[in-house]
């Protein structure tokens, strides 16, 4: 007997699905659902748009040597924000200490924070903004990194430049409050940016600052696939790698941060001095605890799980170029971490560095990795072009 086999057509996935369940699961957050009780006309309808954007942004101009930046990235704020908890009654902050007009402010400030780091575009920065800062003097995503917090609001503002619906909300004060809340999760709470801040707004782009620090876990990019198939310099690959580190999401339970460190494998005591760098990156969302007070967010605590696995992703990190052994790949490590993660008193401020002192951040003896040298040389990427060239 023969069988008849029906082939059914099928049409090519539905990129709008992508988008309608980002919107769904962003809208139906804590944080959503009370941003959208708001009386800010619009906002929905701004919000759905806007995240619509973003996504085909993050399709069509992400640099491949960037982690994510769309909205895989931004549900995870969302998220973390939406179910961290608080110290003394484990309640949702967003339930208890933010207003329905606050949400509104935060969720927006949430979407456009990384926007820049989607676009390339000159004409959104100020006319004022520092001429040294110009494409022409460095590589195109250098320039997108460096420039992606100014250029948040016109860049916004240009995305909608056609919908005559969301004029009178462009040019809100809310607006603006959300764009300047945004704009400060490149500033420490001591800096001009963020302190002229009004208290409570100061509150809540701590919320963002601290949200964001802590997106750093191995879900946050694929780490096997990036280094295989994507192109990037050292810096790249670093941070990728330093991702890896951390293997859970990290979530704010009952006001304490849990983190589980995970190491990798063929390397020894020596890499403990990266888990000490990763251990004060972490605990730089200390710096924030008097802005958190502003909207009554007791004091939050790190808790890190001792790192006994291995990552099997990078079993042998060592065939990635300019990574060949240990003392390079923590070379390169450290290399991607803040200045005030390390205590490096070449690139920072004494001021700053009386601040971090404060935190009791470990010591991290930088000299052995300043100059590398023998067998164990770390080269330059230029350096390593041209001994492929001559060998």
């Amino acid at each position: 007997m023969l069988l008849k086999l029906e082939v059914v057509l099928r049409g090519l996935p539905n990129q709008d699905l992508i988008i309608s369940d980002s919107a769904d699961f962003i809208l139906n957050s804590r944080i959503g659902r009370k941003a959208q009780l708001s009386k800010i006309n619009g906002y929905s309808l701004f919000i759905s748009d806007l995240i619509a954007n973003i996504h085909y942004m993050a399709l069509s101009c992400n640099y491949s040597e960037f982690t994510d930046h769309g909205l895989p990235h931004l549900c995870s704020l969302v998220d973390r924000i939406s179910n961290w908890t608080l110290k003394n009654n484990a309640l949702h902050l967003v339930d208890v200490l933010l207003s329905e007009e606050e949400c509104a402010i935060l969720l927006l400030a949430i979407l456009v924070h990384d926007i820049g780091m989607l676009s390339q575009k000159p004409e959104d920065l100020d006319d004022n903004y520092p001429i040294s800062i110009s494409k022409s003097q460095m590589d195109v995503p250098t320039w997108v990194r460096k420039t992606h917090i100014p250029r948040i609001e016109k860049l916004t503002k240009r995305i909608f430049k056609d919908s005559q619906i969301y004029e009178e909300l462009l040019n809100s004060e809310f607006f603006s409050t959300s764009v300047n809340i945004a704009k400060v999760h490149g500033f420490w709470p001591w800096q001009t940016e963020f302190s002229r801040l009004k208290n409570r707004h100061q509150g809540l782009a701590a919320i963002l600052a601290v949200s964001d620090l802590l997106d750093e876990d191995s879900t946050r990019c694929d780490i096997a696939t990036l280094i295989h198939h994507k192109k990037g310099n050292m810096l790249n690959i670093a941070h990728w790698i330093r991702h890896s580190l951390t293997k859970n999401r990290i979530l704010i339970k009952r006001g304490v941060v849990y983190i589980e460190l995970i190491t990798l494998p063929k390397t020894d005591e020596k890499f403990k001095i990266v888990f000490d760098a990763l251990e004060n990156h972490f605990k730089l969302l200390y710096f924030y605890r008097e802005s958190l007070e502003n909207i009554k967010i007791s004091s939050l605590r790190l808790n890190f799980k001792a790192f006994t696995d291995n990552n099997d992703n990078l079993n042998e990190w060592w065939k990635i170029p300019g990574l060949n052994n240990q003392n390079a790949l923590i070379h390169h490590l450290l290399s991607s971490f803040f200045s005030l993660s390390l205590l490096d008193g070449k690139r920072e401020s004494k001021e700053n560095l009386n601040k971090a002192a404060k935190l009791q951040l470990k010591n991290i003896d930088l000299s052995k990795y300043r100059k590398i040298s023998g067998e164990v040389e770390v080269l330059s990427s230029y350096e390593q072009v041209f001994n492929a060239i001559i060998n």
